[in-house]
């Protein structure tokens, strides 16, 4: 497998916004004979993403998008209150934040052959086919 550098890279809302420790490279991009494989970094971890999806577009733009749990809720002063979000109810009362991540793809791929898998640690894996 060899690392690839990612094109056109494009962060939007919570992942643009940092709100939770999103490194200086979000995207790491490895190429090897059969396709392609990804790790992107979200702007939080697991238990705080409640949705995390990919599409690719036509042009092998690949963008990976979703919901995280901002986990802070306006306290009696101005300073937010800071919470660990673990039941389904307090997650509802917490606001929400929308993330995301684009890039660009270097040759064109079998969008109908991919897979994907979000890790714990927040890391979003994605495995997309070559044509050739």
């Amino acid at each position: 497998m060899r690392k690839r550098k990612v094109s056109e890279l494009v962060l939007c809302g919570a992942a643009k916004q940092g709100i939770s420790g999103l490194g200086d490279n979000p995207v790491q991009l490895y190429s090897a004979k059969g396709g392609y494989y990804m790790r992107v970094t979200l702007p939080t971890h697991e238990p705080d993403i409640l949705e995390a999806k990919f599409k690719i577009e036509a042009d092998e733009k690949v963008i990976v998008y979703g919901l995280i749990n901002c986990g802070e809720i306006p306290g009696p002063s101005t300073r937010p209150v800071k919470l660990h979000v673990s039941n389904r109810r307090q997650r509802r009362l917490t606001p929400f934040a929308p993330f995301i991540i684009s890039f660009k793809l270097p040759a064109p791929v079998e969008k109908r052959i991919s897979c994907c898998r979000l890790n714990p640690d927040g890391t979003f894996e994605i495995i997309i086919a070559n044509l050739q």
